[in-house]
């Protein structure tokens, strides 16, 4: 039974790690986990697929020597995996969000050979002591999913292919039954060193984007992927594949610190949002203030970039907390705040663009206060999606301030207080003379220029042409918007179209070849499960994602999520095993349904608990959600062992599927919380094959 429990120990380990390096690689955009997560599962349900459609290669796994190849095959694809990952960055742009193609393509593509693999040793541990292999694996995943949650928090600088290396080590030579000095371990042991301890010298360490490879200095951080690229004397500091912050400051850096500074009569309470803050506080003490609040809650982050970036953060006070759990605390504190987060390239970022964050900020300012912020822009053109993206913004900042005013550069600065706010050229430039302020660009010859009207018509014009732009919440982010519904409605290229097209054909071959999808959907039990599966992934998705809005913790905390679910399926199996099979299933739908309707009427508010109580709700619905599908499932297979095989099958399928639509349709088009009416939509479904399949029995 070691070898079941290190099993799902390595399998959990290398699903959280691989799907984190995913979301790395595309400026870790939740979406690319959901899809990932999707494509996981559909490709541990072919690897299952192919063992019980081949009974030759049935044969050949039974035994001791058998459950060793599965094992040892599953860990060279891992490792093999691991190092495509840290390659594929070479087929991306730095900077750009990656579109739907993209994430589609290398969310499945970067998955197969570890799930395809994980599925054929999940074919072989099912193949004999089901229940006692259930178990172990069960319970090899939950621990884990605390490693992982230990991992970031405590030594996330260790490298992945180190830490899966070791396991995969303790993998294989766990296998009973062979000899520890036997020639079947100590080969593919050798080539498993040789693989993931020597891949873990490659540099870069993780994927970055073709212009970044050449990075001077790397780190893994608790919640982010950072790198420093320096040339021609200019340090670019790099987060998740895109730029941070450049160093010097350059010229429109300087103008976006230094307008808001100078609009305000006397600021004297700075709070810098981001851990770019460490390096714009530079510009702010100028102006002489009390005191200047960075708040990062990131310490490895805060510490690779004050030690790699030499410098050293005098008269700042340094701030742990989230930023939006610092704004919720202190209410009237603050003179002006500097949301630094460069563009809502994800959940995580967008999370300090909502309208939400905008009424936090609101609260927390002076009479007199100013909250600035950054968007991409340009003077020359400005690209349709652009103007959309910055028009929701600017919308949703004018829905929680009395008074919004942008000043267009090579970065749309944005200044929003609850007071008028004088941005006169002369009463800047008076300010800019009694404060002695010494600037490089934004000098007082240069503020006509910068605040010409003429400009900022301009800019307004340009966004003006987004009709109706939707506001921006936490619940209906804007960076799906922009990555989707407007990509989709105005933007799709032939190309794309014939991509998406290509993958759909792919896609399909595979389900009428391998995963036969219909020969489990022709009887109500296997229909019943695969509705369970596609309602469970969905409600799983739909919560992760919510916790990294109002959070912004997934990363680090996606494990021991992951593992919540995983008990809570397993306890409903477990208890449920002998119960009445049809109070069973009905009780659980109505559990899951109740779950979700619970969920719908309760997520606008989850943003005002603490992050501790935060973290605790999740891991309970992820629980609760895993205990209705598990209470299911048992309940559908009547305790019968053949059965149980194909109808997990029809789970992973339906739970397939449903990451799949969650992930790349329905939260991006619909948002998080009316996604939920969808799920919910699913389980009436499986409620109505219920009532309808007890009618028939009972009619016959």
């Amino acid at each position: 039974m070691l070898s079941f429990f290190i099993l799902g120990f390595f399998s959990l380990v290398v699903q959280v790690l691989a799907l984190r390096e995913l979301s790395g690689l595309l400026t870790a955009h939740e979406a690319a986990l959901g899809l990932g997560l999707s494509a996981w599962l559909l490709w541990t349900a072919a690897g299952l697929a192919l063992v019980l459609k081949n009974h030759r290669l049935q044969e050949r796994l039974n035994g001791s020597k058998g459950l060793l190849s599965a094992c040892v095959l599953f860990v060279l694809a891992a490792g093999i995996n691991f190092i495509l990952l840290r390659k594929a960055g070479i087929l991306l742009k730095p900077g750009l969000p990656p579109g739907l193609l993209e994430l589609i393509i290398f969310s499945f593509a970067l998955t197969l050979p570890t799930a395809l693999t994980n599925g054929i040793c999940i074919a072989r541990g099912l193949s004999e002591k089901r229940v006692a292999f259930y178990w172990a694996e069960t319970f090899g995943a939950a621990v884990g999913g605390l490693f992982t949650l230990f991992n970031s928090a405590f030594f996330p600088g260790t490298d992945p292919l180190l830490i899966t290396g070791t396991v995969a080590l303790a993998l294989i030579f766990s296998i009973a039954d062979i000899p520890l000095t036997s020639a079947r371990k100590l080969a593919p042991a050798a080539l498993t060193c040789v693989l993931f301890f020597g891949g873990s010298r490659l540099t870069p360490p993780f994927a970055l984007p073709g212009l970044f490879k050449t990075a001077e200095a790397y780190a893994r951080t608790t919640g982010s992927r950072m790198a420093i690229l320096e040339s021609s004397g200019q340090k670019t500091l790099i987060e998740d594949g895109g730029v941070l912050i450049q160093l010097p400051l350059t010229e429109q850096t300087e103008v976006s610190i230094q307008l808001p500074m100078l609009a305000h009569k006397k600021p004297e309470e700075i709070l810098f949002i981001g851990p770019a803050g460490l390096f714009l506080a530079a510009e702010a003490q100028k102006h002489k203030p009390k005191n200047i609040t960075v708040s990062d809650p990131d310490h490895f982050r805060t510490e690779f970039l004050i030690g790699r970036a030499g410098m050293k953060p005098e008269g700042i006070r340094l701030e742990r907390t989230d930023a939006r759990i610092l704004l919720n605390a202190r209410p009237g504190a603050y003179d002006l705040i500097f949301q630094t987060v460069p563009e809502p390239l994800n959940a995580a970022a967008n999370r300090f663009f909502t309208l939400e964050f905008f009424r936090k900020a609101g609260a927390s300012l002076k009479t007199g206060g100013i909250l600035a912020f950054t968007l991409p822009f340009s003077e020359n053109y400005l690209p349709p999606e652009r103007a959309y993206f910055a028009a929701s913004i600017l919308a949703t900042a004018a829905a929680a301030f009395k008074y919004v005013e942008p000043a267009p550069g090579g970065r749309l600065t944005v200044l929003a207080s609850n007071s008028p706010m004088d941005l006169a050229p002369e009463t800047l430039a008076r300010r800019c003379a009694q404060r002695k302020i010494h600037n490089h660009y934004a000098v007082p010859a240069n503020l006509p220029f910068l605040l010409d009207p003429y400009r900022r018509q301009w800019a307004l014009a340009m966004l003006a042409k987004a009709k109706k732009p939707p506001l921006n919440t936490d619940l209906d982010p804007v960076a799906y918007f922009y990555l989707w519904k407007m990509w989709l409605a105005m933007f799709v290229s032939p190309g794309t179209l014939t991509g998406l097209a290509l993958i759909s054909v792919a896609l399909l071959l595979l389900s009428s070849r391998l995963l036969r999808p219909m020969e489990l959907l022709r009887d109500k039990e296997s229909a019943g499960v695969f509705i369970a599966g596609f309602w469970a992934m969905g409600f799983e998705v739909v919560c992760l994602f919510m916790f990294q809005t109002y959070s912004g913790q997934l990363s680090w905390k996606m494990g021991i999520l992951f593992s919540a679910f995983m008990a809570g399926s397993a306890a409903g199996a477990y208890i449920f095993k002998t119960a009445s099979r049809l109070m069973t299933r009905a009780a659980a739908l109505i559990l899951a349904l109740a779950l979700t309707t619970w969920f719908y009427v309760y997520a606008p508010g989850l943003g005002a608990i603490t992050p501790l109580q935060l973290f605790l709700l999740f891991m309970v619905l992820l629980s609760a959600g895993g205990f209705s599908l598990g209470a299911y499932f048992a309940a559908a297979t009547g305790g019968v062992d053949n059965k149980a095989v194909r109808l997990y099958y029809s789970d992973l399928l339906g739970a397939a599927l449903g990451g799949f639509i969650f992930s790349a349709a329905l939260i991006p088009l619909a948002g998080l919380r009316a996604s939920l009416l969808w799920a919910a939509g699913a389980i009436i479904a499986g409620l109505l094959i219920e009532s309808f399949g007890h009618a028939a029995a009972i009619t016959d």
